[in-house]
């Protein structure tokens, strides 16, 4: 564990400390913040849930499939209040303009429209189509300004 100490505070790469020593794991959200890539540094810090925050595994379901969805990768996420809220803009303030999701009991949850109306209650992947849904609509409202 020195070594690895030593490597990192002379300026080794995440990469290049974990080839060496591969008890480290995963690097990736190492790497992000290294590039000070805030979106995807915050996307894989929910989905890897290293800390097991609480909030972060009721919303585990929905964060494992939004992960994989490019059209929220593009999107800053950030928890409030046990929310997942969703930005396009990569730090604060946040654009306030996209849809967020609460976590319910039994693996539910409730989509909100940004101005907090309800869209719908569903499981993980009822719940990623109505975001995706609510994103469709926030795009067309935009073009048609």
């Amino acid at each position: 564990m020195a070594d690895t100490a030593a490597r990192w505070r002379g300026g080794a790469y995440a990469a290049e400390v974990a080839a060496v020593w591969p008890y480290l794991g995963s690097v990736r959200l190492a790497e992000a913040r290294e590039r000070g890539d805030v979106v995807e540094a915050t996307w894989l810090s929910l989905y890897e849930n290293h800390t097991g925050d609480v909030g972060r595994a009721r919303l585990h379901a929905f964060v494992a499939l939004a992960f994989h969805e490019p059209r929220l990768r593009r999107l800053r996420p950030f928890t409030s209040h046990w929310r997942l809220v969703f930005s396009r803009s990569p730090t604060f303030p946040w654009s306030r303009d996209c849809p967020s999701v609460d976590p319910l009991e039994r693996g539910r949850y409730r989509v909100r429209a940004a101005d907090g109306s309800e869209l719908g209650v569903a499981d993980a992947t009822g719940s990623l189509a109505l975001v995706l849904a609510a994103l469709d609509t926030v795009a067309a409202g935009q073009l048609n300004v």
